[in-house]
């Protein structure tokens, strides 16, 4: 497994530091991993308007990446903090595989199915005129590129819910159409074929 560590603004990273965060996430894999194989994890550490930050960002095999973050007066109380989150999440993801093996469908009650492309882009729209009213729109600073997986619905699921995105596009497993995944207001999914005009 590869490990990073990176220091941003002010803060110097000393190899007790180091070693502090390293000996937590060898204890929340030993103990609440769940055995969910790690490839790769970042750890970011900073200081933000006198708060300090840290960051993990841990690559599990099954394209799963899963965050945690957390910022404090302290580091390491921001690095426990942290630990603390990533063993939440550990924990749900286990349980949401545990629940999805007892019941497949257990999982769609959490959604909202929306065929009717129309009244999303009403609601985008909409949402995109009061916040244009309110200010202008800041300008796109960074792009990426990802690459499209093809997932179940319950994967796509569980990989927003763990990486805290507001949004995923994929590629279904059983129909093979693109789909668009997003967390509304209310805490539940909403999930919308993306097709081509006719």
């Amino acid at each position: 497994m590869d490990l990073h560590h990176t220091a941003r603004g002010s803060l110097v990273l000393t190899d007790a530091i180091r070693q502090y965060a390293e000996d937590k996430f060898q204890k929340v894999l030993d103990h609440h991993s769940f055995g969910i194989p790690i490839q790769r994890a970042f750890f970011t550490y900073g200081i933000e308007r006198y708060m300090h930050k840290f960051t993990i960002l841990v690559y599990a095999s099954m394209h799963l990446k899963i965050r945690a973050e957390a910022s404090t007066k302290d580091l390491y109380a921001s690095i426990d903090a942290a630990f603390s989150i990533l063993e939440a999440k550990f924990k749900k993801y286990h349980d949401l595989v545990k629940e999805h093996h007892k019941k497949s469908d257990s999982m769609k009650k959490h959604l909202f199915w929306e065929d009717d492309t129309e009244i999303i882009n009403r609601e985008i729209e909409s949402e995109n005129f009061k916040e244009m009213k309110e200010a202008l729109l800041p300008p796109v600073t960074r792009s990426s590129k990802q690459i499209l997986k093809t997932l179940l619905l319950e994967e796509a699921i569980m990989k927003m819910e763990l990486s805290d995105e507001p949004c995923l596009v994929f590629k279904d497993e059983r129909t093979l159409n693109l789909m668009a995944l997003y967390k509304r207001h209310n805490g539940s999914y909403g999930v919308s074929e993306v097709v081509e005009p006719s």
